[in-house]
């Protein structure tokens, strides 16, 4: 954003080589200046603003990247231990049914002694 130059408004004002009486100054014309000054402080002002939030709009979308590649590599991570689990609880599957089936035997071979 290109900033704006100050506008020189002075030129309607009485000069100050001469102590104007009351009655010369303009009000009209004083009101515009004062209008004109402040407004230019506000628009610096609000510029800062402006600025300040832009800084704060691109932090918000440095992090939001961020939590998006950390919830892809969650994800990733999430999968693999599901993968985990089921590979485990088929081991545990496989071990209990081992086992029941060598308590069945010994059972069986106890009986017929």
């Amino acid at each position: 954003m290109a900033s704006k130059a100050p506008v020189n408004y002075r030129w309607m004002l009485p000069s100050p080589r001469r102590n104007p009486q009351r009655s010369e100054i303009d009000p009209v014309v004083v009101a515009l200046y004062i209008y004109v000054m402040t407004t230019d402080k506000a628009f610096a002002c609000e510029e800062q603003k402006i600025k300040k939030l832009e800084f704060s709009v691109d932090e918000l979308a440095r992090i939001c990247e961020r939590l998006q590649q950390e919830n892809v590599l969650l994800r990733n991570e999430r999968a693999q231990l599901l993968a985990e689990q089921s590979q485990l609880a088929e081991k545990n599957y496989l071990a209990r049914d081992k086992m029941e089936k060598m308590v069945t035997r010994l059972k069986h071979m106890e009986s017929e002694l």
